[in-house]
C-alpha cells in the first residue's frame, strides 16, 4: 500500500513496541496510535522516514525516552499529540522548528527542565498544553509571540515568577490554566484586559498577591474564574458582577476581607460558588427573615440578591466569618443547589431545600431538637436518607431523643453524633446495631447499647419504616 496517507490504529490494545510497519507508508499524512499499550522509546524511523506528515498522535500509550531530537524532522506537522506517556528529559529546543505546528500536546509525562524559548517560533500555534509535567522555571516571555493561541495549559508543573507581560498579546486566548504551580506577583491589570476572548481562567494554587484586578470586568465571556489558593486581598470587586456568563466561580482560600459586593447578584447563571476560608465577613442574611435573631445580624450583609441564583447547584462558604443566613437564604429561591457547607460558624437552619445531594453541618453551634422530616431531602447522598452512607452531626448542641426513625436508613455505615446534648435511649434495629459507643460519646443523657449506661423506666418505641417522614429541618 504505498499510497496509504491515512493510518489509524487507535483503541487496538496494541502493545509491545511501536510498529515497525509503519514507517514503511512514506505518504502517510496522519498516523494515529492513541488508546493503545505501546511501549518502549519512539524509533529514529518515525522522524526521519515520515517527513509527510501532518498529524501524528500517540496520547494514552507507555511510551518512555527522551523526545528524539529528530522531532524537527516532520517539517509538515501541524498537530503533534503525545500526552499521558511516560516521556522523560526535557523539551527538545528543535520543537521551535516545526513553523506549521497548530496543537502540541506533551501533558501528563515526565518531562523537566524549561519550557524551550524556541517554543516563540511557532506563530500557527493555537493550542499547547504541557500540564502535568515537571517543567520548572519561569514562562518564558518568547510563548506570548504565539497570538494565535487560544488554549494554554501548564497547570501542574513547578514553573515559578510572574506572568510575562507578552502574555497580553494572547488576544485570542479561551482556555487559560496555570493551576498548581509556584508563580506569584500581582497580574497585570494590561494582561487581564487584553484577554477579551477569555472563558476560563485557572490560576489556583499559586502564590499571586495583591487585590482582584477590576479590570477583571474586561472578561465579559468568562464561563469559569478560580483564584483558589492564593494570597488575594481586599474586597471581592463590586466589578465582578459583571461577568454575565460566569458559571464556576471560586475565591476560596484567600486572604479576602469584608462582605461580597451587592452586584454578585447579576451572576444569574452562576452554577457553583466557593468562598470557604476567604476570611470573608457579614451576614448570609436575605428579605423575609423572620425568623432569624436579628440581635446576631452584625456587619455587612452578603446582598439580597445572592438569592437571584437560580441555576446555582453547588455552594460553598464554610470557615469564613458569616454570622447568621435566613430562611430564603436555605432554600426558597435556589432551585437546584446540591452542595452546602457552612462549616465551623453559628448558624440556624430554618429549612434545606429538598433538592440538596450534599449537606456538611458538622462542627457548628447548631441548638434545639433533632425534628422529625429527614426523607423529604430525597436527591441526598451524603445526608439522603434512603440512600444515606455517612452522617455526621457532631460537635453541635443538639438536643432532645434520637429520632428512631434513622434506624430505616439500610445504607448508613457511619454515624457521628458525639458531642451533643442529646438524651433518652438509643435506637436499636438495622445499621444502628453495627455502630460502637464512640458515635455517641459526649452526650451524657444517652443510655442503652452500645453504651454501658443502662436505661431506666424508658420505653423504645416499635420503628414503622418511613424514611420519607424524618428530617433535620428546624422550624
Amino acid at each position: 500500500m504505498p499510497f496509504l496517507t491515512h493510518l489509524n490504529l487507535d483503541y487496538n490494545a496494541l502493545s509491545l513496541k511501536f510498529p515497525s510497519f509503519a514507517v514503511s507508508f512514506r505518504n502517510l499524512t496522519s498516523l494515529d496510535l492513541s488508546l493503545n499499550k505501546l511501549t518502549g522509546s519512539l524509533p529514529e524511523s518515525v522522524f526521519t522516514q515520515l517527513g509527510n506528515l501532518e498529524f501524528l498522535s500517540l496520547t494514552d500509550n507507555l511510551f518512555e525516552g527522551p523526545l528524539p531530537r529528530y522531532i524537527f524532522r516532520l517539517s509538515k506537522l501541524k498537530e503533534l499529540n503525545l500526552g499521558r506517556n511516560k516521556f522523560s528529559g526535557s523539551v527538545p529546543d528543535s520543537i521551535g522548528l516545526l513553523h506549521n505546528l497548530q496543537v502540541l500536546e506533551l501533558y501528563n509525562n515526565s518531562l523537566g527542565g524549561n519550557i524551550p524559548v524556541s517554543i516563540g517560533q511557532l506563530k500557527e500555534l493555537q493550542k499547547l498544553n504541557l500540564k502535568e509535567n515537571y517543567l520548572k522555571s519561569s514562562i518564558p516571555p518568547e510563548l506570548g509571540l504565539c497570538t494565535k493561541l487560544n488554549f494554554l495549559d501548564l497547570a501542574g508543573n513547578s514553573l515559578t515568577g510572574t506572568l510575562p507581560l507578552s502574555f497580553s498579546n494572547l488576544t485570542q486566548i479561551s482556555e487559560l490554566s496555570l493551576s498548581d504551580n509556584f508563580l506569584s506577583g500581582k497580574p497585570s491589570p494590561q494582561l487581564v484586559s487584553n484577554w477579551t476572548e477569555l472563558k476560563s481562567l485557572n490560576i489556583r494554587n499559586n502564590t499571586f498577591i495583591g487585590n482582584i484586578p477590576p479590570e477583571i470586568s474586561m472578561l465579559a465571556n468568562l464561563n469559569y474564574l478560580s483564584l483558589h489558593s492564593n494570597d488575594f486581598k481586599g474586597t471581592v470587586t463590586r466589578e465582578i458582577g459583571k461577568l454575565k456568563k460566569l458559571l464556576i466561580l471560586n475565591l476560596a482560600h484567600n486572604h479576602l476581607e469584608g462582605s461580597l459586593p451587592a452586584t454578585i447578584g447579576n451572576l444569574t447563571n452562576l452554577v457553583v460558588l466557593i468562598l470557604f476560608c476567604s476570611n470573608l465577613s457579614g451576614n448570609l442574611a436575605l428579605p423575609g427573615n423572620q425568623y432569624l435573631n436579628k440581635k446576631k445580624l452584625v456587619g455587612e450583609e452578603v446582598p439580597d440578591s445572592i438569592a437571584d441564583f437560580t441555576s446555582l447547584e453547588i455552594l460553598l462558604l464554610h470557615s469564613n466569618k458569616f454570622s447568621a443566613y435566613s430562611d430564603e437564604f436555605m432554600g426558597s429561591n435556589f432551585q437546584a443547589s446540591t452542595s452546602l457547607i457552612i462549616k465551623g460558624k453559628e448558624v440556624q437552619v430554618l429549612k434545606i431545600l429538598n433538592l440538596y445531594t450534599s449537606v456538611d453541618l458538622s462542627s457548628n453551634n447548631f441548638n434545639g431538637e433533632l425534628p422529625e422530616v429527614i426523607g423529604e431531602l430525597k436527591l441526598l447522598r451524603l445526608l439522603n436518607m434512603s440512600l444515606l452512607e455517612s452522617l455526621d452531626l457532631s460537635s453541635n448542641h443538639l438536643t432532645g431523643t434520637i429520632p428512631w426513625q434513622l434506624t430505616s436508613l439500610t445504607f448508613l455505615s457511619a454515624l457521628n453524633l458525639s458531642e451533643n446534648n442529646l438524651s433518652g435511649k438509643i435506637p436499636l434495629g438495622r445499621q444502628f446495631n453495627t455502630f460502637s459507643n464512640d458515635s455517641f460519646l459526649g452526650n451524657m443523657a444517652l443510655c442503652g447499647v452500645p453504651l454501658t449506661k443502662i436505661c431506666r423506666n424508658i420505653d423504645s418505641p416499635t420503628p414503622e419504616i418511613d424514611v420519607k417522614k424524618i428530617s433535620l429541618n428546624g422550624k
